[in-house]
């Protein structure tokens, strides 16, 4: 960076690493699930006294993408404030740490570990997790005292309206694994889609356990952009990732295909500086 800066004071270079540009393992190669492993998210996950477990998403490329990506974006509004570029540095590691900022807060101020998610979060203290049903389960992000009594129709336990602990929206550490047992049995009763109806019904903050092929048959994934119908020359209609940001004025737009293999050729020699006879002899000898 320091030589290119040299020549352009402004130039951006934005590098990404395993566990960070500095330090004694600075050199160290690694991906995704390393970075997870290193950042301390893969020790949270799963119950106790079971084997360490992973989850089936690359969450440190992805959030060290974004990171990389936010970076780059902030050093290009410095430029435009001073007319200096930077150096912009991630890591897996930096993001992984920052990711459980949370939990690592937690220990910082405590000394204890967070400890294993053990079907919900080891520091909240809520009918907060995931729960089975009797097809599949159903996780539940807490129940505010405004829901309760909406919840208590749902499960049909009226008589827990003024329950003197469940009522609350955060409850001891004990009243919780209390309450997530009850809740277990309780869910366990009716399938996925009837307690989808009920608790819908009493809006309530939960959502159904969901697959891949789920969230694609939603019309609510589509409505969002969040997954999009493209035309693609081979294979006509196919369905695509979109974009998690919505913006008014300069909305985001898919359509253009991946490129082919070699499909550009011509045209980046061109630019070159090649001629056509020049390329037509590059052909014939096989260059592609």
């Amino acid at each position: 960076y320091e030589d290119l800066a040299e020549v352009n004071p402004g130039i951006i270079w934005a590098a990404g690493s395993f566990l960070g540009p500095t330090g004694p393992d600075a050199l160290r190669e690694g991906a995704d699930i390393v970075g997870e492993a290193a950042g301390g998210v893969i020790a949270g996950i799963g119950n106790d006294n079971e084997p360490v477990t992973t989850v089936a998403s690359l969450l440190a490329d992805h959030c060290g993408s974004q990171n990389l990506q936010t970076g780059i974006l902030a050093a290009l509004f410095a430029r435009e404030r001073t007319g200096r570029g930077q150096r912009v540095d991630v890591s897996l590691l930096g993001g992984q740490i920052w990711m459980q900022a949370p939990e690592y807060t937690h220990y910082f101020l405590t000394g204890e570990l967070a400890g294993r998610s053990n079907g919900g979060h080891p520091l909240v203290h809520a009918l907060y997790g995931v729960f089975p049903t009797a097809d599949g389960a159903l996780a539940m992000a807490g129940c505010p005292e405004h829901l309760w009594e909406g919840m208590c129709r749902a499960i049909e336990k009226p008589e827990w309206i003024d329950h003197p602990t469940y009522n609350q929206y955060f409850v001891t550490k004990e009243i919780a694994r209390e309450m997530r047992r009850d809740f277990i049995e309780i869910f366990s009763q009716r399938s996925t889609d009837e307690w989808a109806q009920r608790l819908s019904a009493e809006e309530q903050r939960f959502s159904p356990v969901r697959s891949h092929d789920q969230v694609a048959a939603d019309p609510q994934s589509f409505a969002n952009g969040y997954i999009v119908e493209v035309e693609h020359p081979q294979f006509g209609t196919v369905n695509m990732v979109g974009c998690p940001i919505q913006m008014s004025d300069t909305p985001t737009r898919f359509g253009v295909e991946a490129q082919q293999l070699g499909q550009d050729t011509e045209m980046v020699l061109v630019e070159a500086g090649y001629e056509w006879d020049e390329l037509e002899t590059l052909r014939e000898r096989g260059a592609w």
